[in-house]
């Protein structure tokens, strides 16, 4: 059984719907890799 598009996009909807604050999430993990990204040029 292959994932399809339309699959990965309904997952991320009901995770959308279950958490709520996905928009926080996600700033908070592109925060985490610019940190990470500075650490690894230092």
């Amino acid at each position: 059984m292959t994932i399809g598009f339309s699959q990965i996009v309904l997952i991320l909807i009901i995770g959308v719907l279950l958490f709520g604050n996905f928009s926080n999430i996600l700033k908070e993990i592109a925060q985490g890799i610019k940190v990470f990204q500075e650490t690894l040029k230092k």
